[in-house]
């Protein structure tokens, strides 16, 4: 199987260690995420709060407000997770993708290292 690929692999090498600013900015990333969940949390508290007041008062317009409060919330909030790499996590660094796309590549047997 591998001398039937032979012709097709590439030479291409991979960087093995990691870039000096790739921890400093997983750091980041994850300081950023753990700073929009927390975000995240206290705009549904406001929510819940708003809910809270149109239950106990019986208040339609402040239900109507708290439905649209929640629609605005969930669509935004998705937005914003899937801006940072969806659900708060961090996305892929660019050592990282290079290291994955070549660990891919040696067990397809399309690159050698």
């Amino acid at each position: 199987m591998t001398t039937a690929r032979s012709d097709r692999q590439l030479d291409i090498a991979f960087p093995d260690d990691e870039h000096p600013n790739t921890a400093a900015l997983r750091e980041r990333r994850a300081a950023d995420a753990g700073d929009l969940a927390s975000r995240h949390r206290a705009e549904w508290d406001m929510h819940l709060d708003v809910w809270h007041d149109a239950l106990f008062r019986r208040s339609e317009p402040l239900a109507r407000l708290a439905k649209l409060l929640a629609d605005t919330l969930k669509v935004r909030q998705a937005e914003e997770r899937a801006a940072t790499g969806g659900d708060g996590a961090p996305a892929m660094d660019p050592e990282t993708r290079m290291r994955r796309i070549g660990e891919l590549l040696k067990e397809l047997g399309i690159a050698r290292h």
